[in-house]
């Protein structure tokens, strides 16, 4: 490389899974969110937040929590909001004519 070039990094792919800071920084909230909806879902027994992967390690590492990026964007896509048009309120009126 000569002095006056600059090294451009090579375009990066998404992982297909992330770790639970990574995907917690993925989706825009906070790493503890994470994990309340983790134990929120187990309590309630129905999904909370995205799906998840736990890997049972031994030793000092319990587990390991991965997501799969294909979950965050159905997650996140899921609360995407369609608007309507507003329907009218209270009675329907009578229209015209005579009896």
């Amino acid at each position: 490389m000569s002095q006056n070039s600059v090294a451009i990094p090579a375009p990066t792919a998404t992982p297909a899974r992330m770790r639970e800071a990574d995907a917690a920084q993925y989706v825009g909230v906070a790493r503890d969110t994470l994990r309340v909806w983790r134990s929120k879902s187990r309590r309630a027994g129905h999904l909370i937040g995205p799906r998840w992967i736990e890997v049972r390690g031994g030793g000092s590492r319990a587990r390991i929590i991965w997501y799969a990026v294909a979950d965050l964007d159905s997650y996140v896509l899921a609360g995407v909001v369609t608007l309507e048009p507003p329907r009218k309120r209270g009675r329907p009126r009578k229209t015209g004519g005579a009896a």
